[in-house]
């Protein structure tokens, strides 16, 4: 009697750790709200990538989103802004951990600029310290025959993340914004500072320079500033395993996405500027479905015990198998 006792503790043990530890599911929401027809980029995504798709081109709702572990946001109408109703939807769903939320900015030229307060409406709801600059960005060295039209690089990329741009050159990021962070009321310039869980993954030449089209200014850069810029960045948050990525552009709509833009114009952007920006979004898809453990979540993991669920799974195994070898040396 006492050895099947020790036996199905044992078995309960190897069952409770799957279960407290899941592998997060395979399905990427895309929330494109005002989708007029078919985006040949994001039906050339999802053919390409095996994955559960779920394309909401109306209002967001919390039950279109549940089962998803990456919410891919772009604000395809640059006057449908977000709601109040869309916004709690998103939050329910990211605070129950395990997410990977890709919010998608845009320049501040003509119409365009209405899309950049609705994605920092998004990273304030959720809690992310990173915001989208209200300005744009070009790059007079390189870019796809005009300097708006950048050519994100990835060899400046934090060491932490290095493996999201392998195979990565270079992607596009068609009239993009620049990607900061906000942190205790002060606006941070990601080239000069790196707050905490932070990680910088695609960035402008030296040559890149804030312009600005369109009210407000902008918040950490000056008009006319030149330098290196940020495109790309993610912020982990190890509590809950969570992450959010931003990006300057989308990889979708918006004139012309970062996956392959050769799809709108091959001879450009495979033949006089080819690019890697399919590999770029299939990397970061990758990483965020897979399960939210090691790698770049150990790295950003807080001090041995912060995590309240790995303390739980510790206590759980270590009184399992105390109870265990207490009936095993009875029996004796």
């Amino acid at each position: 009697m006492k050895k099947s006792l020790v036996i199905l503790l044992l078995v309960l043990t190897s069952l409770m750790l799957p279960t407290l530890y899941a592998v997060p599911g395979g399905t990427i929401a895309v929330y494109m709200k005002g989708l007029a027809g078919e985006d040949v980029q994001l039906k050339t995504a999802m053919a390409d990538i095996s994955a559960n798709w779920v394309v909401i081109t109306e209002d967001l709702t919390y039950d279109k989103i549940k089962d998803a572990t990456l919410l891919i946001i772009v604000f395809v109408d640059p006057f449908a802004g977000i709601s109040a109703d869309e916004l709690n939807a998103i939050k329910k769903w990211f605070d129950e951990g395990g997410k990977v939320l890709w919010v998608a900015g845009d320049s501040d030229y003509g119409d365009d600029s209405n899309r950049q307060k609705p994605v920092n409406d998004v990273l304030e709801t959720v809690g992310s310290v990173l915001r989208l600059e209200y300005c744009s960005v070009e790059d007079a060295k390189s870019n796809a025959g005009q300097p708006y039209r950048v050519l994100g690089l990835s060899d400046n990329a934090d060491k932490e993340v290095e493996f999201l741009v392998s195979g990565v050159e270079r992607a596009l990021f068609h009239g993009p914004s620049v990607v900061v962070a906000y942190v205790n009321g002060k606006w941070v310039a990601l080239d000069k500072e790196k707050p905490a869980n932070v990680y910088r993954v695609m960035w402008t030449t030296e040559k890149g320079k804030i312009v600005n089209h369109n009210p407000p200014d902008p918040n950490a850069y000056s008009v006319g500033d030149e330098g290196r810029f940020v495109l790309m960045a993610i912020e982990v948050m190890p509590d809950k395993k969570n992450a959010v990525i931003v990006t300057g552009d989308s990889p979708f709509d918006h004139y012309t996405g970062m996956y392959k833009p050769e799809l709108k114009n091959p001879d450009r952007y495979k033949g006089q500027y080819p690019q890697q920006g399919a590999k770029l979004f299939t990397n970061i898809v990758e990483w965020a479905l897979a399960e939210h453990k090691g790698g770049l979540w150990e790295a950003a993991a807080p001090p041995m015990f912060a995590d309240m669920t790995l303390l739980l799974v510790v206590v759980i195994v270590v009184v399992i198998v105390i109870i265990a070898v207490l009936l095993l040396k009875r029996k004796k």
